[in-house]
């Protein structure tokens, strides 16, 4: 055991493993040997993958029996004397056969973390530190190449060796991974071992022909060529059987995709995988600007004012650490400017001596006979306070100057806010919480943990189900009787309760990144058990979710709305310009593939080609939707003011109330155009804003909002405007609904946009031009060209063709969230080559399990970022069947989209906490 600390502390010390990540998994830093063993045995395989890229457990467990212990003890103790290699990119003996200066007489762990991380010799056969410095040339690499790789590589598709091609070894129709790590890795196991060719520069069966004797080595061709054909100079064979364009090379009109759990479950595992990866990068690659908090010298006498009549009470608790007790009173004494505070100390029984504070004056001392703990302290204090506001302050967080000033502020704002805290950092600079989550099982998720805090999403002002209480001020006469709910002493949950008390009593909870904290978290608790900190927290969870199991339920759904095409029936309109009956299916079957492996036409399975002018289509198309957790539809409505368009399927559904189907508006105002573009040339159809055409939509509006199946948020009915900065005044049209909805005695309207065509990266915000929010509308603005050559089936076309898991990993990126209120959306696929059949926008590798993960991502974004009924996900959409954008089934997917989108929201649910 004594080896196996040795080793954790080198490992510990050593630069290799992801301390924030770790940290960020065991939910506290880890400094000791022993506990960094625990939690990385606890780990699952990814998650060790993560903190340990180096050793792998799996490749360890093929190459010794290393009976009950654990497998990283077991290398440190015993397997790194063996020559036991930890991971198939470190190769113990092929680093001493090119520097047999190194492990005499036998490896060991500081030897093994100088070549790993001194890049001094390469690691194993199949990794260069020549090919992959050209390989990442222009790259500011920091640290080990070989970890860069095996963060880097995961996420693209970069080799560390020239001889393999990860695009190229995909070819040959293996299931194999989809970055160059995974495809490498995969290639040293199974693809050398069955001769396939790793790139076209290497030939394996003609290299294994050539030089039979290699057979008598036990090595597969490639292998045999690094570690001895190289350096006795045999000849190289150059492969050409595949192209890199046929890895997508499939059938198109009868092909049918057949879901496989295991497959699925494998691209969920590996989608995850990468993502996680991109977080953690983005992580490393911020620049975070440790606080520098200038404090005078805790020696210095420090003077609070006293007052008849304080505005606000700040409750500080404390058990010893005076000193970091007086710094938090330091730091408040410059954040308070000039409010009339009134400091509170809460002595919980501390022994140790009390010195520092004995020079603090204007502040009142309670001091328990005994240790109560946190809640029974703050309970004690709280029942002292008079003022009509309360500041919860732990003694290990410190206010920034200006900071309370800012949370007073948005306290006053609105009489049914009850609560506001601070944006919330460590020492370090790392954003600790951007506000909480409180999920459905009752556990917590601190927002923007380990990210920078100069992200926009954490820097606007909104509302959140729950902030910490190291800092967080009340107003005092909202809360009845005691502080926290006796029920959950000593400590722990007591504030998500408090949280859940006053969001559940109709209160609102402001997060307010205006001011700034921070707080050496778990200073005060750090000196107790983790085990036994960790099983408290885990008691009064279920204590918590006992209370508030249900209504957490309640809460904790997430509404999700499709967006909903009415063109599915004949009109005058486009029997007069695309030929009599024309309707959107008209374009849909008669759609080909413009290059081999894409995926048309798009054919209707379930409901065929349904006419919109049935009420029972609608309802048909809602209790499937419904079946696979769809809310409502969000219908695009064609008001021109002289002439409405496409509105048959609306007018059908308001005069019959037996259409099961729930609804809200999305007014599509742009011209009508033969390129289908909603551009200025070609037009057709003119979208005006003349006085008479805006009072038309309010009153179209209003009409649809008196139905009982209309979609409302917090009893606002809802209504979406789809390019709302083509109106010329978008603030006074606003104005103009809210009036309208107002005077036909509805509550202010919830009004949202779609971030679409021209209001995409323009930093325009929702409350700029009066709406209350806006949704994402992808693809737009995320597409991830796709960078391989195709096999091009049509002529004369000249498409775009984008990469789909590229474009979803660019759509979940953390630093491109809005830094205002924008509600999540996905798309399971596009393409419009329907309408524009030689110059189309396609997307490849659209997979349901990829949209599965899409959908995940996304709701945990909801989860995190938005509260109460304004939970909500968009997808684009139910039945855009000419863009290629459809949940409902065809001929080749089924239900497999609808399952997709069930599952990864039923994941974001179930499987966060």
């Amino acid at each position: 055991m004594t080896e196996a600390l040795h080793g954790a502390r080198c490992l510990l010390n050593g630069g290799v493993i992801n301390s924030e990540f770790m940290s960020q998994v065991s939910g506290g830093d880890i400094l000791y040997p022993d506990e960094f063993l625990d939690v990385f045995d606890s780990m699952s395989a990814f998650e060790k993958s993560v903190a340990l890229p180096i050793f792998d457990c799996e490749y360890y467990a093929r190459q010794i029996d290393f009976g009950a212990m654990r497998p990283l003890d077991h290398f440190l103790t015993r397997g790194i004397k063996l020559w036991c290699n930890p991971h198939p990119m470190i190769d113990l003996r092929y680093i001493r056969s090119g520097r047999d200066d190194l492990f005499h007489p036998e490896p060991s762990i500081e030897a093994v973390l100088n070549v790993v991380t001194g890049d001094i010799v390469d690691p194993s056969p199949f990794f260069s530190i020549e090919d992959y410095r050209a390989a990442t040339t222009g790259r500011d690499i920091d640290g080990s190449l070989l970890i860069h790789f095996l963060n880097v590589g995961a996420v693209s598709d970069i080799s560390p060796l020239s001889l393999f091609d990860p695009v190229y070894y995909r070819a040959a129709g293996m299931d194999v991974p989809l970055n160059g790590r995974d495809a490498l890795l995969h290639f040293i196991r199974f693809g050398d071992q069955q001769r396939h060719s790793p790139s076209v520069a290497f030939d394996s069966a003609a290299y294994e022909a050539r030089y039979t004797d290699i057979l008598r080595t036990d090595l597969p061709p490639l292998q045999h060529y690094l570690r001895i054909g190289r350096f006795e100079g045999r000849q190289l064979f150059r492969h050409t059987k595949f192209s890199r364009a046929e890895q997508h090379s499939r059938p198109t009109q009868d092909w049918v995709f057949k879901p496989d759990p295991a497959t699925w479950e494998s691209d969920a595992t590996r989608l995850q995988a990468k993502l996680q990866t991109i977080t953690a990068v983005q992580r490393e690659e911020a620049v975070i600007v440790p606080i520098d908090a200038d404090l005078p010298a805790s020696t210095d006498r420090l003077d609070f004012p006293q007052h008849a009549a304080p505005l606000i009470d700040v409750i500080i608790p404390y058990y010893n650490e005076v000193v970091i007790t007086r710094h938090c009173l330091e730091a408040l004494h410059l954040a308070m400017g000039d409010l009339p505070i009134h400091p509170i100390l809460i002595d919980d029984g501390s022994t140790e001596d009390n010195a520092v504070l004995q020079t603090v004056s204007g502040v009142t001392t309670i001091r328990n006979p005994e240790n109560l703990h946190y809640l029974a302290s703050c309970n004690k204090a709280f029942a002292a306070s008079g003022a009509p506001y309360v500041l919860l302050l732990n003694n290990d967080a410190r206010l920034l100057e200006g900071g309370l000033a800012a949370l007073l502020d948005e306290l006053r704002s609105a009489p049914d806010i009850a609560a506001a805290g601070p944006k919330i950092v460590y020492p370090s600079g790392h954003l600790q919480e951007a506000g909480c989550a409180i999920l459905p099982d009752a556990s917590t998720v601190m927002v923007g943990l380990a990210n920078s805090p100069d992200l926009p999403a954490y820097n606007f002002a909104r509302d959140v189900g729950h902030i910490s209480a190291a800092c967080l001020l009340l107003k005092r006469d909202i809360i009845d009787g005691d502080l926290y709910d006796e029920r959950f002493r000593p400590a722990y949950c007591e504030d998500a309760d408090l949280s859940l008390r006053l969001r559940f009593g109709g209160k609102r909870i402001r997060y307010v990144p205006q001011a700034t904290c921070v707080h050496e978290l778990s200073v005060s608790t750090g000196k107790h058990s983790r085990k036994g900190r960790v099983r408290q927290v885990v008691i009064n969870q279920q204590k918590l979710f006992d209370k508030w199991g249900e209504r957490l339920q309640q809460d904790g759904n997430i509404s999700t709305f499709a967006f909903y095409l009415p063109q599915f029936h004949p009109t005058q309109e486009n029997d007069l310009w695309w030929g009599k009956g024309f309707t959107e299916w008209t374009n849909v079957a008669k759609a080909l593939p413009s290059f081999e492996g894409h995926y048309q036409p798009h054919l209707p399975a379930d409901l065929g080609y349904y006419d919109l002018r049935c009420g029972e289509v609608m309802t048909q198309q809602y209790q499937l939707a419904r079946r696979y957790g769809l809310s409502g539809f969000i219908m695009y409505h064609y008001n021109f003011g002289a002439r409405r368009v496409l509105d048959r399927p609306l007018r059908n559904l308001l005069a019959n109330p037996d259409i099961d189907f729930r609804f809200a508006l999305c007014w599509a105002n742009e011209n009508w155009t033969r390129h289908w573009d909603g551009g200025e040339k070609a037009i057709l159809l003119e979208q005006l804003y003349d006085e008479e055409t805006l009072g038309s939509v309010c009153a179209d509006a209003v009409e649809a909002a008196r139905d009982p199946r209309a979609i409302t948020v917090n009893g606002r009915p809802m209504f979406l405007v789809y390019r709302p900065l083509l109106i010329p005044d978008p603030g006074r049209f606003a104005d103009m609904i809210r009036d309208a909805f107002m005077q036909a005695g509805f509550d202010n309207p919830y009004l949202l946009y779609v971030e679409s065509m021209e209001a995409i990266n323009r930093g325009v915000r929702p409350q700029d031009i009066g709406f209350d929010g806006c949704v994402e509308f992808p693809p737009q603005g995320i597409g991830a060209p796709y960078g391989d050559d195709l096999s091009i089936r049509k002529a004369g076309w000249e498409g775009h063709v984008y990469d789909y898991e590229e474009s979803v990993f660019l759509a979940c990126k953390t630093n491109g969230r809005a830094g205002y209120k924008r509600m999540p959306a996905v798309f399971p696929s596009w393409d419009n080559t329907a309408r524009q059949p030689l110059k189309g926008t396609s997307f490849i590798g659209q997979t349901p399990a990829a949209f599965s993960e899409y959908v995940r991502k996304k709701a945990d974004f909801a989860y995190e970022m938005l509260v109460g009924e304004e939970k909500m996900l968009f997808v684009n959409a139910w039945n855009e069947w000419a863009e290629g954008a459809h949940l409902e089934p065809d001929v080749a997917y089924g239900h497999s989209w609808l399952q997709a989108l069930e599952d990864g929201l039923n994941a974001a649910r179930f499987q966060r906490g």
